[in-house]
């Protein structure tokens, strides 16, 4: 069922990319008629854009009906705005050499209400997965292998901002071995001079599985051009419970090719102090293609990979990552 929902999937990007690019270009004749014609979606993508708004003028009034309810305030349809409540299925496909199982499918959901008329801003969550994996820790960076574990969970997300310093504190109770609780306190900021980009990040949790520890990170670029940004990203990570000391460090470039679709080249390096000394476990290379097909509304990446695993001597061995998110 997964496997026949992914390809449907990709072949509707497909053809939706197809309408869009890798056309020759119009002779001087027909270029005003042509341009006429490619502006209109084509059959496949005009349905899927409608039915879109249709669900997401759906969640966005149960998210508006969530926040009136909680804050005791009401809508004014003069300053009516529209809600950022948003529901996203996440498709992916996973292929690594040397595995006995090919191909790897998941399908997963995510859905945020968005709660703006409390003092603070509010978000709750709902997942089929553990959004830490996805979003904060010492995995957030490095590149996904297999289908991201199944856990149902909801979390409520607390946003401040204390001057330029991003503040998130969010409580998580997940459907696990039982119900489990998870806790994250996030303080982020990104500041540019000149060329250079600075991004500090810092995390404190507390998880009844894996038990408490922080994340200190620090991104330094430098803008090369308007489309090449060169970073580098050095994070730690300790976990009290199992004493363990994580770390990468990434050198990347990014590129720009054009508004809606971006390169990335990395490489990434990843050690631990497990299982008895402090080493180098993995690098991998690899290279990541992202297309906003539609914005809010379909993404799509591609990430092949070529890695070297302490497991297997260090030896090269590679895989492809596909990537497929429905927002509504």
């Amino acid at each position: 069922m997964k496997k026949a929902f992914f390809i449907i999937s990709f072949l509707f990007i497909s053809s939706t990319f197809a309408q869009t690019g890798g056309k020759k270009p119009p002779s001087k004749k027909s270029k005003t008629k042509t341009a006429i014609v490619e502006s209109q979606p084509g059959f496949f993508e005009r349905t899927y854009i409608n039915a879109n708004k249709s669900t997401a003028s759906a969640i966005d009034s149960m998210g508006r009906s969530v926040d009136v309810f909680l804050s005791g305030e009401k809508y004014i349809s003069k300053r009516r705005k529209k809600n950022k409540s948003t529901v996203t299925l996440k498709n992916g496909a996973y292929i690594t050499e040397g595995q006995t199982d090919n191909i790897k499918y998941s399908t997963q959901f995510d859905a945020r209400l968005h709660l703006p008329n409390l003092e603070s801003k509010w978000a709750i969550r709902f997942t089929s997965y553990d959004e830490d994996e996805d979003e904060s820790g010492i995995a957030r960076k490095r590149p996904k292998t297999a289908p991201r574990r199944e856990n149902y969970g909801t979390s409520i997300a607390i946003l401040q901002k204390l001057g330029d310093v991003n503040v998130t504190f969010r409580p998580r109770i997940q459907l696990k071995n039982g119900f489990e609780t998870a806790h994250l306190l996030k303080f982020d900021s990104t500041a540019e001079v000149r060329d250079f980009i600075v991004r500090p990040r810092f995390e404190l949790f507390a998880r009844s599985d894996a038990g408490t520890g922080e994340l200190l990170g620090l991104e330094l670029g430098y803008e090369l051009s308007d489309k090449l940004v060169l970073m580098l990203t050095n994070e730690q990570e300790y976990r009290d419970y199992e004493n363990k000391l994580s770390t990468n460090h990434e050198i990347s470039l990014s590129q720009a090719l054009e508004e809606d679709k971006f390169l990335k080249y990395a490489l990434l390096y990843e050690s631990s102090n497990k299982p008895d000394s402090f080493h180098l476990i993995e690098y991998v290379f690899y290279v990541s293609f992202t297309h906003v097909a539609l914005k809010d509304m379909l993404h799509y990446n591609l990430t092949p990979r070529v890695f070297f695993n302490e497991d297997y001597s260090f030896r090269p061995r590679t895989g492809f990552n596909i990537g497929l998110d429905f927002i509504f």
